[in-house]
């Protein structure tokens, strides 16, 4: 334990220690996981040793084992494999156990186990009432005597959101006894009937409750908030594909040379095609029939930002695959993380960018929202705007080091007078869901047409 702690964990650390199920909802880079480690290693175990669960996204098992090993802690196991590989790992008594948040389809078992400690790392992911996941999770775990949750931003979309995270670690949160009753207490149907507000009042008693329960802190309250420099370069399609764009964007088909290739009545769909259209890529081809974001990517790789350490966001792995091919044509050192990639080989990537030993990060902007630590690199490049302010938010701080003030540079590639340009000026509003998001899309088109 030669580390020391920095201001904000030296911050958290008075209240885990008086408080049996934590709840931290710190921001990113604040060092939550330590915290974790340094309390729960000093708690009494019900048998003869510690028996820990770690749950958490894929992305963020990898800085748990960094974390343990500095701590010195080599008794941890991923329970991952097959069905039979887990059951036999979980049988075999290790201190630290860690799971992605899905594993508990494979492992239901997990409830069975007597455990002194479960901690839900980016425990939104049991927001969601009717999920499976939250019921599993709020049902199963009751006689565990120490429950963590850990979050930076625990209401992503809404204030409902607290009441399931909160009930994992608590009996009774806000004083209802189910979500529904949670609902129907502190909120109303919206004027338009879209959603659900705050009734009048209602805010200042979810506060008092939060306040008397949860350790909070962001990373500007203790002077680390780094400032992020946007900016944007603007692309325009060549005439080909201009014509198909505009044609989509009306009609809901894509017509190539005068032939109908795809058509659909469902604007979600459309809009992903839109998208990727914006990509350069036209139907099912692996090759983009323009590739106006290709060439600014490689012009900014080699001009203003070679030799710099860069990530590199994309939402569709088309596109993923095909920056990647160019690049290394170039010889300029790259790797791809995708959904595909399998989860050893995620943590070898990561630890390999962090080294220096390549210089570019491509990603898939759904595999690595919480828990991943870029901060080797100070610029993000999007290559397309992803759809969920969530993502949006968390991906950007995946570069984030709180211990270096340099400013982070969040680069977009945007094609002029298309889709793109709604989504990111939707994206900087903060408060729109993903379903918002699209409807809030589909009238903004409408008033286009």
């Amino acid at each position: 334990m030669g580390r020391r702690l920095r201001e904000p964990q030296k911050l958290a650390m008075p209240y885990v220690a008086t408080e049996s199920s934590p709840a931290l909802f710190l921001e990113m880079r604040l060092g939550k996981t330590l915290v974790v480690i340094r309390r729960v290693i000093r708690y009494v175990p019900m048998d003869s040793k510690l028996r820990i669960l770690i749950v958490a996204p894929n992305s963020a098992l990898g800085s748990w084992e960094d974390e343990l090993q500095e701590e010195n802690q080599t008794d941890y196991v991923f329970l991952q494999g097959t069905r039979t590989d887990r059951l036999i790992l979980l049988q075999q008594d290790h201190t630290w156990n860690l799971i992605n948040k899905e594993g508990w389809i494979s492992l239901p078992e997990i409830s069975e186990t007597m455990w002194d400690v479960v901690v839900l790392d980016e425990s939104t992911f049991i927001k969601n009432p009717q999920a499976k996941v939250t019921k599993f999770f709020l049902r199963y775990f009751n006689r565990v005597p120490h429950k963590w949750i850990l979050t930076g931003k625990p209401n992503p979309q809404n204030d409902l959101e607290y009441w399931c995270q909160m009930a994992f670690i608590d009996t009774r949160p806000f004083g209802c006894g189910s979500y529904w009753d949670f609902r129907a207490t502190y909120f109303e149907r919206s004027h338009y009937g879209f959603n659900w507000v705050p009734k009048i009042g209602a805010m200042t008693k979810i506060k008092k409750y939060l306040v008397s329960r949860v350790f909070a802190l962001r990373r500007k309250d203790v002077g680390m908030d780094v400032k992020k420099i946007f900016e944007k370069r603007y692309l325009y399609l060549n005439a080909k594909m201009k014509k198909i764009y505009r044609t989509l964007k009306k009609e809901f088909l894509i017509e190539v040379d005068g032939t109908i290739t795809k058509q659909t009545k469902y604007s979600p769909v459309r809009y992903s095609w839109m998208r990727e259209l914006c990509n350069g890529f036209v139907d099912d081809s692996l090759t983009p029939v323009w590739d106006g974001k290709f060439q600014e990517l490689e012009y900014f790789l080699q001009g203003e930002l070679i030799d710099e350490p860069v990530v590199v966001w994309f939402n569709f792995n088309r596109a993923l695959r095909y920056a990647v091919k160019r690049l290394k044509a170039l010889d300029i050192s790259c790797e791809s993380y995708l959904g595909s990639t399998p989860v050893k080989k995620r943590r070898k990537i990561v630890k390999e960018f962090r080294k220096g030993k390549f210089r570019v990060l491509c990603i898939q902007v759904a595999t690595a929202e919480t828990g991943l630590n870029l901060s080797i690199s100070d610029t993000s490049i999007y290559f397309s705007p992803p759809v969920s302010v969530q993502k949006y938010e968390q991906t950007q701080d995946r570069i984030l080091d709180v211990d270096d003030k340099t400013p982070l540079l969040i680069l977009h590639l945007l094609v002029k007078n298309s889709i793109e340009i709604h989504i990111l000026k939707l994206l900087r509003q903060k408060s729109f869901s993903s379903s918002q998001l699209l409807k809030r899309l589909h009238e903004l088109m409408v008033k286009d047409v």
